[in-house]
């Protein structure tokens, strides 16, 4: 069992510019996808605004800033998308305050590149671009663990996947839930604890923050927004049990846990 770990929670609501260099590429219509940055948090992420340089162009390529995004794993991603406008020829560009939020809505990981096509069948083209965006993404991963918990019971088991965090800063949660091997009735889901003034003396967790999940896979629980009231601080765990019966269940369950201000 890997017990959580964490770090601690920074109010940062923004990503510093990030990007690259490419040499792109057209021989279709169909766009070939180049990828200018790491892949980004994207709780929070619900702007973009971006530059796009393209300079030594030849044929008729066009270049258009894209996003990817991923729920829970980045190797694991969703099919691109684009912003802004199509830029043909030599010049430079900003996209502007792009929202994205319901591209990102849901998700977990968020990388930034172009898409190069041409504007109509013929001859390759290329330029010499360059991309440089950010987003407004806030907060950070807070706790993240691996356990293989196992009950013979419906009656709710818990494990914690961060430590205390200041409730003020922990106002959005967004998890990614990844189960294997489940075994039996088995189900599992996020749940939160908190602590009025003494970490010491917590109440107790809830019991229907999230929906829950019964089958192997992957899942993202989107946002949620615990009720911490006068509360100074807030736990995260995973909550288990079998759905029915008394026969064995259990799983292999990692959780990630992304928090951020409202």
């Amino acid at each position: 069992m890997r017990h959580p770990t964490e770090v601690p929670l920074s109010s940062s609501c923004s990503n510093p510019p990030s990007g690259a260099q490419a040499h792109a590429v057209a021989t279709s219509t169909d766009p070939i996808y180049t990828w200018c940055t790491p892949w980004m948090l994207a709780p929070g992420a619900n702007n973009a605004k971006c530059t796009l340089k393209r300079r030594a162009v030849t044929g008729n390529i066009q270049c258009q800033v894209a996003y990817q995004t991923a729920a829970a794993r980045p190797d694991k991603a969703d099919d691109p998308a684009t912003i802004g406008t199509a830029q043909a020829g030599a010049g430079e560009y900003c996209t502007g305050k792009v929202d994205i939020s319901g591209g990102t809505a849901g998700k977990m990981w968020i990388r930034l590149g172009l898409a190069a096509s041409l504007t109509q069948a013929g001859s390759p083209g290329q330029a010499d671009a360059s991309l440089e965006a950010t987003t407004d993404a806030c907060g950070q991963v807070v706790g993240t663990t691996t356990v293989t918990p196992v009950t013979y019971t419906t009656t709710n088991g818990f494990v914690p996947v961060t430590g205390w965090l200041p409730a003020l800063s922990a106002e959005k949660l967004r998890a990614t839930i990844v189960i294997s091997g489940l075994v039996g009735s088995f189900q599992c889901r996020l749940a939160y604890r908190v602590a009025t003034t003494s970490k010491e003396l917590p109440g107790a967790w809830s019991t229907t923050f999230d929906a829950w999940r019964s089958a192997d896979g992957e899942y993202n629980t989107g946002d949620l927004a615990p009720t911490t009231g006068s509360d100074m601080w807030v736990q995260v765990g995973l909550q288990f049990a079998n759905s029915s019966g008394t026969a064995v269940g259990q799983a292999t369950v990692t959780t990630a846990v992304h928090a951020r201000k409202a």
